[in-house]
């Protein structure tokens, strides 16, 4: 066989094995140097067990086979697959694996064709914590959506305090402060917490100039019900209480202190006028009508 090799080269085993001395052979037709056998057509360097470069055309599925404890191949500022210390590192336009530093950088379209498992996800590519992220699900399970880039978020899914828009959402309840609303259909109200009605468009700006009136409990006595006209609605110099529902059952209107079950309160200038009243069918009263005249309507 014709041949080519080094002086003092016994061939790979021995090379491989350290049992003679390294170098290379350029090999085609058959024979056999020290313990290896050659056939065919080939091409080894072999310094080591650990370092070396073999071509074989005799071996199916295995033709090349290199071992090295560190390679580079390409060019560094360009594309370059290199590896050393245990480490790859591959790097091209597009595409960059950085194990020295945790990181995979895909700068194109991904398309991934199976199951994707992942600790964190953070969005945009910028960011790297949920505290400057728009977007992003952490490995505890928390997630947020739509921020600002600053760590608040409209949608804020927390592990154990998730929350849109301020309300705290639980699997039977939405809750924001002192108020719930449930997924039976109450709603609840703790002391305190009042119930607003806003004239004009707020667009999610609530300006108290705007109040018309509120529902709420009495900070008298933290039980009874009051519809509270704020000064300012309607031309008002001060509050006014215009509907109370007390804790005991009494209703006033325009007063908060009613002394009967059902009282209307008027000032001196001010008068309750019945106009006609008309009532289609029969018209049962239990008890005692005192008046000083029935005047203006028919019954």
């Amino acid at each position: 066989m014709s041949n080519i090799r080094s002086v003092n080269y016994k061939g790979f085993n021995s090379a491989s094995a350290g049992t003679s001395p390294a170098g290379w052979m350029m090999w085609s037709g058959s024979k056999v140097i020290g313990h290896t056998s050659y056939s065919g057509v080939g091409v080894e360097l072999v310094a080591g067990s650990e370092s070396y470069l073999r071509f074989d055309a005799t071996q199916a599925g295995a033709e090349l086979d290199i071992k090295a404890r560190k390679f580079f191949i390409g060019t560094p500022t360009t594309q370059y697959i290199s590896g050393s210390s245990g480490n790859i590192e591959i790097s091209s336009s597009l595409f960059h694996l950085d194990p020295a530093n945790s990181k995979l950088v895909i700068g194109a379209g991904t398309t991934i064709n199976a199951s994707l498992s992942a600790d964190e996800i953070f969005v945009p590519s910028s960011a790297t914590s949920k505290a400057n992220a728009k977007a992003y699900i952490d490995k505890n399970g928390s997630a947020g959506f739509d921020g600002d880039g600053n760590g608040n978020y409209n949608a804020d899914f927390t592990n154990g305090t998730a929350s849109i828009a301020g309300w705290a959402i639980s699997s039977s309840f939405l809750s924001t402060g002192n108020t719930v609303l449930s997924s039976s259909g109450t709603i609840q109200m703790g002391t305190g917490s009042a119930l607003e009605f806003y004239s004009g468009n707020s667009a999610g700006t609530y300006d108290l100039t705007n109040l018309a009136a509120r529902w709420e409990i009495d900070p008298d006595d933290g039980k009874s019900l009051q519809l509270r006209i704020p000064s300012g609605s309607n031309g008002n110099t001060q509050d006014k209480i215009a509907f109370y529902v007390s804790a005991s059952g009494e209703v006033g209107v325009n007063t908060k202190t009613p002394t009967v079950s059902f009282q209307v309160q008027v000032s001196g200038s001010q008068a309750v006028k019945q106009g006609p009243t008309n009532i289609v069918g029969s018209l049962g009263v239990s008890g005692t009508i005192t008046s000083g005249g029935i005047d203006g309507g028919t019954f």
